[in-house]
């Protein structure tokens, strides 16, 4: 069963978006990128480190 829910993203740099992952105390946070408006997302991995997640725009060339 997958739960849905619906909600805004606030458009985050990626140290604000770390500092609310770490202030909400969840497992991953999605989010606009102030920098270029590209969805995020960081989440948390073993040893406390943070991964990012910050995807090429389908149009990106070489």
């Amino acid at each position: 069963m997958i739960a849905e829910t619906t909600a805004e993203m606030d458009t985050l740099s990626v140290s604000e978006a770390v500092m609310r992952l770490d202030l909400l105390e969840q497992s991953a946070l999605a989010f606009p990128h102030a920098g270029n408006g590209s969805i995020n997302v960081i989440y948390g991995r073993r040893g406390g480190n943070i991964g990012w997640i910050d995807p090429e725009p389908e149009n990106a060339t070489d």
